[in-house]
């Protein structure tokens, strides 16, 4: 084996590695935390007993969020987006809980939502060694079967007490983990507001800061028909919520990072893979609202696809303004050139990163016209019925995305769209069976040549990432966290507001906040205040704290994580984080980004005031 680095090369990477003791940056396993600098920067020294019940209370959703354990009876506490589909599936045109709320008064109730679970963290197995150990010297389909065959024989190992088990990489390889998860099938539904206030602001305020979201929704996990019993794991809430400057922690399961991505990646995602994917994004959120138009039913069924791809559009755009920004890139680079110095004699790692520039090239020039048959799917699975409104949509979003993506000159844009209106072309594309079969063949023609090589490619960046993440990990090991991989990860910092330019962000807004700015906007949508808040407006305390805003580090899936204090105490529950962390995709800074959480003290009050939720109220201790 040649020699890693010298002890220079080794002081000269320590003092360019990203520094976590600047800021409150870090998605950390709850078996790797930073608790010498929790001690130094807040004297904070938290007990095996909390971590163990944050740790246990924590939930995963299985709808792509996070909750948490509320009361002893199985109570979760999550986001209205994060439950947005349950109550989706669980609504009619006449009973529109998405549109009016839901309260069950009774466990009786509480509405069973389809095809949902949730799962706790129970146990963490650093299975590196034995898959590394079956594997050995062995390499492709061999490699592959006696990696297969450890991994089967420690699920078997861990699978018992009816706790399931995933097998995660972290540090993009520099680790495989086991996850033991115990979950519940039976999810039920218990309240949620009207999406009016839960997604008060709209798309307008989306990303954004100041906010009045109530974005809150419990859930109740059943366990052989009966409430389960969660007495020994919940979190206690707190209806005062935190404090300003205060120390807070967000435990949760943040979906997916790239701040150990190579800098050519980076540069690949800066120019290919970002706008491509928003293009994309745009071009299904067209064929969404075509499809719907006013139609009621449609737009109900439709409901949380658009949430989702508007959602998305606006997390892509946001981590392009980071991937432009030069300040966030020369950070990157020093970084990586920091890594490649201290690799500098190991030929494979070189070797790497030689691979990785040739084939970010080689992706970058076919992945937008891959991209092209993912927009209208049904279109190419089969036959489609001219009378296919939804279908037809997503063909005139295919011919839009072409011309924006490929351009006009591209032989399939020219001949199927030309100088025609993307609406008129699909719609005499879809009418005409020998048009249509013609435009599927042109694009087959074009795409399925590629799709080879490009698995190819996808195999050897794969490979090539994998050598320079151990690379990494070998220089840094655990003093790093490893990238969010939808997977349990503490974070902490302080509740505080921010300085924008020339304006003073605050750290809180308040209920009379909501009330004054539905006024400025004429209490029209999506800035209405609805009747149940205004019914209720002359009984609520103008002054509790709605929203506020932390340096805790998150990313998407973390949204319905609860916010802890040193106690312990829920004070909090994470629902976005504003514009300008979305660049924290690739670069934590604390400057201006912050986590935007729903404060207890709001839910509170709208428990007790606005909704009369007695029973949901009780159950958290409120009077």
């Amino acid at each position: 084996m040649p020699t890693f680095m010298s002890v220079l090369t080794l002081l000269l990477v320590l003092f360019s590695a990203p520094s976590t003791a600047r800021f409150d940056e870090g998605m950390w396993t709850y078996d790797n935390l930073p608790l010498k600098l929790l001690k130094e920067k807040y004297n904070f020294e938290p007990s095996a007993e909390w971590l163990n019940q944050v740790r246990s209370s924590s939930v995963r959703v299985s709808t792509g969020g996070s909750g948490s354990f509320v009361s002893s009876t199985g109570l979760i506490m999550t986001n209205h987006h994060v439950a947005l589909e349950l109550v989706n599936k669980l609504s009619t045109t006449n009973s529109d809980f998405v549109k009016s709320g839901y309260l069950a008064k009774t466990h009786a109730d509480e509405l069973k939502c389809p095809d949902a679970n949730v799962r706790v963290l129970m146990k963490i197995v650093d299975v590196t060694e034995r898959l590394e150990a079956a594997v050995g010297t062995l390499t492709g389909a061999e490699a592959n079967k006696a990696r297969t065959a450890e991994t089967n024989a420690i699920k078997t190992e861990l699978e018992t007490d009816g706790l399931k088990v995933e097998m995660t990489t972290l540090y993009s390889g520099g680790r495989q983990v086991a996850h033991c998860y115990k979950i519940w099938n039976d999810v039920r539904l218990v309240f949620v507001p009207e999406m009016a206030i839960a997604y008060y602001g709209g798309d307008w305020d989306n990303f954004c800061y100041p906010r009045y979201c109530l974005d809150v929704a419990f859930l109740r996990a059943y366990e052989n028909g009966k409430p389960a019993d969660t007495s020994a794991t919940h979190l206690t809430w707190n209806s005062a919520g935190p404090s300003q400057d205060e120390l807070v922690f967000v435990s949760g399961h943040p979906g997916s990072t790239g701040r150990q991505m190579p800098y050519s990646k980076m540069l690949f995602e800066r120019d290919v893979y970002n706008p491509t994917i928003i293009s994309l994004l745009r071009a299904n959120e067209m064929a969404i609202c075509g499809y719907a138009g006013d139609n009621a039913e449609r737009k109900l069924a439709t409901l949380d696809e658009l949430f989702g791809v508007r959602n998305s559009l606006k997390a892509f755009e946001g981590h392009q303004v980071g991937a432009m920004d030069p300040s966030l890139l020369a950070r990157k680079k020093t970084e990586e050139d920091a890594l490649r110095t201290a690799c500098k004699d190991d030929a494979a790692v070189m070797a790497a990163y030689a691979t990785l520039d040739r084939v970010m090239e080689a992706r970058g020039k076919m992945l937008p016209l891959l991209m092209l048959p993912r927009i209208a799917q049904g279109i190419f699975a089969g036959p489609v019925d001219a009378g296919d409104e939804r279908e037809r949509n997503n063909l005139a979003a295919l011919l839009h995305y072409g011309r924006e993506r490929l351009g006009s000159e591209d032989a399939i844009v020219k001949q199927f769209l030309g100088d025609k209106q993307p609406s008129e072309a699909a719609t005499a594309l879809i009418g005409t069976k020998e048009e249509l079969d013609s435009f599927k063949a042109a694009v087959k023609a074009r795409v399925q040549p590629l799709t080879g090589e490009f698995s190819k490619l996808a195999a050897d960046e794969s490979a090539a990432n994998t050598l320079i993440a151990k690379a990494r990990f070998k220089v840094y090991g655990t003093s790093l966290y490893p990238d969010a991989t939808f997977t349990l990860r503490l974070s902490f910092g302080e509740v505080k507001g921010y300085e924008l330019g020339t304006t003073l962000v605050p750290w809180r807004t308040t209920i009379g906040g909501l009330f004054g700015k539905a006024s400025e906007f004429d209490d029209k949508a999506p800035f209405e205040v609805p009747a149940s808040w205004r019914a209720a407006q002359s009984t609520l305390n103008m002054n509790t704290p709605f929203d506020f805003v932390s340096t805790c580090d998150i990313t998407g899936g973390n949204s319905g994580s609860p916010v802890v204090n040193r106690k312990g105490d829920v004070v909090g529950l994470i629902f976005d984080g504003n514009i300008q962390s979305l660049p924290n995709h690739y670069v934590y800074d604390e400057k201006v980004a912050r986590s935007v959480s729903v404060d207890t003290a709001a839910i509170s009050e709208a428990l007790l005031k606005v909704y009369k939720a007695t029973s949901l109220a009780a159950e958290l201790g409120l009077k």
